[in-house]
This record gives structure tokens, sequence and C-alpha cells, in this order.
């Protein structure tokens, strides 16, 4: 009789253990969705900001690779249609909705409200911006009540300047 009564015992033990172990699987699974969730999501918004920040330089560097010999009106136009279609070309790693996300300027220094070289000379200052909120967010969030999760900048914006 005594070695039933250890064997139900031991299964009871047993069940109790598996219950536990269902119980604290509830607790940390949430919080490990979250971490994995949140790392794909911020690895994804870092490629996007090391890819703008890459193409802003490549950018600027196409818009001086125009003829010097060219009216001044002509260069600027120039440049920046240059500038801009590197944008689009180095970009078209993205799906068109994301892609309609980017937005790109070309300024030309001096002007009002630009970074300028301190010496006073020409520059052409390329900006490239990609809206993460957009009219939908680029990823889904969580409303947690006290905030967003995973929380994420509205925009990632990137300047590149270069001498003409």
């Amino acid at each position: 009789m005594n070695g039933k009564k250890a064997k139900i015992s031991g299964m009871l033990l047993r069940a109790r253990q598996s219950g536990a172990a269902m119980i604290e699987f509830a607790f940390v699974f949430p919080i490990l969705l979250f971490m994995i969730y949140g790392l794909v999501v911020y690895a994804y918004i870092f490629v996007l900001q090391e890819s703008i920040t890459f193409v802003a330089q490549q950018a600027a560097s196409a818009a001086v690779s125009v003829s010097p010999t060219q009216t001044a009106a002509a260069a600027t136009a120039q440049m920046t249609t240059l500038a801009q279609n590197t944008v689009t070309q180095y970009l078209s790693w993205l799906s068109p909705d994301q892609l309609a996300r980017v937005t790109s300027t070309v300024t030309f220094c001096p002007a009002a409200g630009v970074t300028c070289p301190t010496d006073g000379s020409s520059a052409a200052v390329v900006t490239v911006s990609f809206n993460v909120a957009g009219p939908t967010p680029l990823f889904p969030t969580l409303d947690l009540g006290f905030g967003t999760f995973p929380p994420m900048p509205a925009q990632l914006i990137t300047t590149s300047t270069v001498r003409i």
C-alpha cells in the first residue's frame, strides 16, 4: 500500500510543478514577446537611419558633379535634380508606400535656417527625412495608458553639406 501512496503523491507533485511552469511561462512570455518585437522594430529604424544618412552623403556628392561652365541657375537646377535622383535610386529597396514617406531638399548656402560653412563659401546642403509616423504608423504600437510601446520617433532626419 505504501508504494501506491508514494506513486500517487509523486504524480501529484509533478502535476503541481507542471502547473507552476505554465503560470511562470504565462508571466514571462509577454515580456519576451515585447522584447523581441522591440528589437525588430528598433533594428529596422536603425537601418533606415543609416540608409538615409548614406543617401544624403551620396546625394551631396552627386550634386557637385555638374559642369562648372554652366550658368548659376542651370547648375543649381541640375544639382537639385541629381541629388533628388540619387536619393530615389539609393532608396529603391524600400517599398513604394515607404518611399512615399521620404522627402529630400537641396538648399544652397548662404540661406536662412541652414547650417553653412563659417568661412562664407558656397555649399549645397542636402536634407533627407523619413516620416515614421506618417498617415499610418510604420509599425503597430500598443497603447499602455502611460505611453506607447515601442516608442518611436516621428521622423528620421539627416543632413549632408558639400562645398561647391
